[in-house]
């Protein structure tokens, strides 16, 4: 039987195939180069904290939170994503 911590894993949460999280649509829709600047910045977490990730794609025109970029590092979105 699992236990409510296993079941409540980021791998755990069920993945619905073609959705992507708030964030993954917006990457979907960047340049190339902005694109890879962004996934860039996810993968760096050391310097590139998610309130500035956020606030750098706010200043351009998407709505998004740093929570949703938070939940995107972790994989804990419906993409699946994972830094």
């Amino acid at each position: 039987m699992n236990t409510i911590s296993d079941m409540l894993q980021p791998d755990r949460v069920p993945k619905q195939a073609g959705v992507s999280c708030r964030l993954g649509r917006i990457l979907n829709g960047l340049t190339e180069e902005d694109m890879k600047a962004v996934e860039r910045a996810l993968n760096d977490t050391d310097t590139y904290p998610g309130t500035y990730i956020a606030q750098v794609l706010r200043g351009q025109g998407h709505q998004i939170s740093e929570h949703s970029v938070r939940r995107h590092r972790r994989g804990a979105c419906q993409c699946g994503f994972t830094a």
